[in-house]
């Protein structure tokens, strides 16, 4: 194949690698944190107020300046990778201007096909260098976090499985049938039953 036919590859490499903001490390972070709220949020939301850590990390996790994460390392991988896409940026660049000079020069196929794959570098770079490692981190959290809440969930569901919430289906039926204070005693019960839960959760800890 000939070197000229591969210009307009080169052209959206070029383009690609000039602007290396087009991968945002803060992007990929938000990205994750939004994913591990959505899958502890419910879960934390429940317990949280009996563990204060959770309290903290909940109030980390709906700050929006709050990473969460250590970034140091991600940082400089991000630098990194700026950096490579400078140079590849100019690789193409000059790419550009040999395949303007030498266009009709042929190259073989595998050579062609092992060039473009080492331009898909800094793509790889991405994956390797910069979402894998939030992945790791934000993994991290989730293994703490979920530590913190199984204790938390055992009691919660132990209580459960052993006292029933008041029906408040009961009591209306029980006030059609007569009973005038039906519903009085049903927000009794209710309210006894979320004190000896309040107290079941904090004897837990």
């Amino acid at each position: 194949m000939k070197i000229g036919d591969f210009q307009s590859l080169l052209q959206f490499f070029a383009a690609i690698y000039l602007v290396a903001e087009w991968v945002s490390l803060e992007r990929i972070v938000v990205h994750y944190k939004k994913m591990h709220l959505g899958e502890l949020r419910h879960r934390i939301f429940r317990v949280k107020e009996y563990c204060k850590d959770l309290d903290g990390i909940w109030n980390d996790y709906t700050k929006e300046e709050s990473s969460l994460i250590n970034t140091y390392d991600i940082d400089k991988n991000y630098s990194v990778f700026r950096r490579i896409c400078f140079i590849y940026f100019i690789v193409c660049f000059i790419g550009l201007i040999l395949s303007s000079f030498f266009g009709e020069y042929k190259l073989n196929v595998l050579v062609l096909l092992l060039g473009l794959i080492i331009l898909c570098i800094p793509f790889f770079y991405v994956v390797i260098g910069l979402i894998l490692p939030v992945k790791k981190e934000f993994g991290k959290n989730k293994e703490l976090i979920e530590e913190l809440l199984l204790p938390l969930e055992s009691a919660m569901e132990d209580f459960r499985k052993n006292n029933s919430y008041p029906d408040r289906r009961d009591a209306i039926k029980k006030r059609n049938e007569g009973n005038v204070n039906a519903l009085n005693e049903h927000r009794e019960k209710v309210e006894s039953y979320n004190k000896r839960y309040d107290l079941h959760m904090r004897n837990s800890l």
